[in-house]
């Protein structure tokens, strides 16, 4: 997954705009990490 998508789907919550620039970019790496890593089945 791309960071521009999981920012699109993160901005869906109203708690991503209650955290800090930089709690944010790692939110968004740690998104990307999951959703790449999870089993398709």
């Amino acid at each position: 997954m791309e960071h521009r998508e999981a920012v699109r789907i993160l901005m869906l919550s109203p708690f991503y705009f209650r955290i800090t620039v930089k709690e944010r970019l790692k939110l968004i790496k740690k998104y990307c990490l999951d959703i790449t890593l999870q089993p398709l089945s």
